[in-house]
């Protein structure tokens, strides 16, 4: 009996593999170089197995901070899934500390534009833009888990040398906090003085106090 791996479905995947040098399986047995391009051809596909299991089930995850090439990747699934069914809601989860309150801003007003309604789940935490975007989340269907917590504050703007920079960059940075406090306004049902009172200090809240305050629907 040949102990080579084979696994079904890897005979869509190429043999141009790259082989390795001796590895160890998953038993910890060192592995031919045949058996070790087999197996590196095995996660290859189990990777790709997961991707299509989320991809079914319109399932976007965004765990870490919040930066161009991760927003830019939530916002190419949302459309993909968009394009594909129209209007069939999507499920984004968010585990995240926060980030670039403009690269955040590109999630929501994507979300904002797509017929596809968007459910938001926060698996752990969502502080700062992270929070915005969970609270941005189609109403009746924003979620947070039993022991998470939210954190909502002041967008934190850049260091400038040049004092008149400072006054420009000052004033875009009063806009798009502004900004962002109305999507809270918006989301939550408080208004907007309140939100912009609350966001001077770093207000943190747990699962049933995001409830309360309307940032989210259901404590799961």
């Amino acid at each position: 009996m040949s102990d080579k791996f084979t696994y079904p479905g890897l005979e869509d995947y190429p043999e141009s593999v790259p082989k390795r040098a001796q590895k160890k399986g998953l038993s910890g047995r060192e592995l031919t170089e045949e058996e070790a391009a087999e197996f590196e051809r095995w996660k290859v596909f189990e990777e790709a197995e997961k991707t299509r299991t989320l991809d079914d089930l319109r399932t976007i995850l965004y765990f870490g901070e919040i930066e161009t090439d991760r927003s830019k990747e939530v916002i190419r699934k949302m459309l993909e899934f968009e394009a594909k069914d129209p209007g069939e809601p999507i499920i984004l989860k968010i585990s995240s500390s926060g980030g670039s309150a403009l690269d955040g801003l590109a999630i929501v007003e994507t979300m904002r534009t797509i017929t596809s309604p968007v459910m938001t789940f926060c698996l752990g935490y969502a502080f700062s833009m992270a929070l915005v975007i969970l609270a941005a989340g189609a109403g009746g269907s924003r979620f947070c888990t039993r022991g998470s917590w939210v954190m909502m504050h002041q967008i934190s703007a850049g260091r400038y040398q040049r004092f008149d920079e400072l006054k420009t960059t000052f004033t875009f940075y009063e806009r798009l906090n502004t900004q962002l406090a109305k999507i809270l306004a918006d989301s939550s049902g408080q208004k907007l003085a309140k939100i912009e009172q609350d966001m001077r200090e770093d207000v943190w809240m747990a699962a049933d106090q995001a409830k309360g305050f309307g940032l989210v629907d259901t404590i799961i």
